[in-house]
């Protein structure tokens, strides 16, 4: 009987289970693209920002990949941080502070529809729109 051998080539073998060309690479993206274009369908739309802000990225962490879905608002709005996970989670009941003031475009407001200047507003929380949370079953559909 003749003799089998086997030679596994570290180099190929690390590029097919790690490389985003590579099968488990590529199955990683296409989940992650899922859970990505679900969470934009759900995630509230008001300026757009936090449906464009939704992104899926490729990471090499060395001994293994992973596709990480996020949101971050910051370039949509420099000067303030990222309003992604108080949409996601919601907020309780808060005082908003302006620095140096809050402007808010009012409808209804007490001297009719226009611009309202405050140094601070009471603001009365928010539920929760779990747009990332609800988007993670399409990982695994």
């Amino acid at each position: 009987m003749a003799e089998v051998k086997l030679v596994i080539d570290g180099v190929r073998m690390a590029e097919l289970l790690r490389s985003p060309t590579g099968p488990v690479g590529r199955m990683l993206i296409e989940r992650g693209e899922r859970v990505k274009v679900a969470a934009r369908a759900k995630a509230p739309v008001r300026s757009g920002c936090l449906q464009s802000s939704i992104v899926k990225r490729f990471e090499d962490l060395g001994d293994r990949i992973a596709v990480r879905v996020v949101a971050d608002t910051t370039p949509c709005s420099p000067e303030r941080k990222s309003y992604a996970l108080f949409v996601e989670q919601g907020t309780k009941p808060h005082v908003i502070r302006g620095n140096p003031t809050l402007a808010f475009n009012w409808p209804g407001g007490p001297d009719g529809p226009g611009m309202y200047f405050f140094s601070s507003v009471n603001h009365p929380g928010t539920k929760g729109v779990h747009f990332m949370r609800d988007a993670l079953p399409m990982a695994v559909v």
